[in-house]
């Protein structure tokens, strides 16, 4: 909803790429605005401004754990790292938003949650 569409695609276009990808969605929000939103949108719009998908996934995971000082427990797969794990297709979910400045951002595909594992337990599943 704050981003700037056009500007955001011009940015990628020159490398200029988010360190970090993040939502401030809250439940009043995303009811207010109806429609899916979340973090899988937000990655949705990234690759579809340009985004390369390892830039996506590093700005969801790694970087943001980096930014916080907690990058020697959270943010990597490895043995002995504290972990919660989302499984992601890439696929059949289109969408068509409009930002503030009227610019419109669309897309026949889009990302959506498959599986989230949090604590090592199943929390969600499609």
């Amino acid at each position: 909803m704050h981003t700037d569409f056009k500007v955001f695609k011009s940015a990628v276009e020159i490398g200029a790429i988010p360190d970090v990808i993040s939502t401030d969605v809250t439940r009043y929000s995303a009811y207010k605005r109806g429609g899916r939103y979340g973090m899988t949108m937000c990655m949705s719009i990234a690759k579809t401004a340009g985004m390369a998908e390892e830039d996506i996934f590093r700005a969801v995971t790694s970087a943001p754990a980096k930014a916080l000082k907690i990058e020697n427990k959270w943010g990597y797969l490895k043995t002995g790292r504290c972990a919660d794990i989302s499984v992601f297709e890439y696929g059949n979910e289109g969408f068509s938003l409009c930002d503030k400045q009227g610019n419109t951002l669309e897309s026949k595909k889009g990302y959506r949650c498959l599986l989230t594992v949090a604590d090592g337990e199943i929390v969600y599943r499609i």
